[in-house]
């Protein structure tokens, strides 16, 4: 369980990972890309908040990996994804850790502002 372990709620440059206890939808081009119950929140040192959502919840089919990765001083090493559906494509939609200091592999963050709806509800 993600808020038990002591690797995932203490990281030095992440802060603390904790279930989100939302729902998240996300639609491009007509689709929905993303739903789910299952999201995890990464609360950076730095004030940052970011929702994550297991791959499985996602159509990984749509998401294509960028050519460059970057790093952020309350992320830390990070792949960017292309969304691509429909004949129409949304550089950085989405972004996961490249080798996270903490057990969150299999997680992916869409950037609001470059897809056409997000929304996060209370469970």
């Amino acid at each position: 369980m993600i808020g038990k372990n002591p690797d995932l709620a203490n990281n030095s440059t992440l802060g603390s990972v904790n279930p989100a206890n939302v729902v998240i939808k996300v639609v491009y081009a007509g689709v929905e890309v993303a739903f789910t119950k299952n999201a995890i929140i990464v609360l950076g040192n730095d004030g940052s908040r970011n929702y994550l959502i297991p791959t499985k919840d996602i159509k990984m089919q749509f998401l294509k990996p960028m050519y460059y990765h970057d790093w952020d001083h309350s992320k830390g090493k990070v792949r960017y994804w292309k969304l691509c559906i429909r004949g129409r494509e949304a550089d950085a939609a989405a972004w996961s850790f490249i080798n996270p200091e903490i057990s969150i592999r299999n997680y992916v963050s869409f950037n609001p502002e470059n897809v056409d709806k997000y929304v996060v509800t209370q469970k």
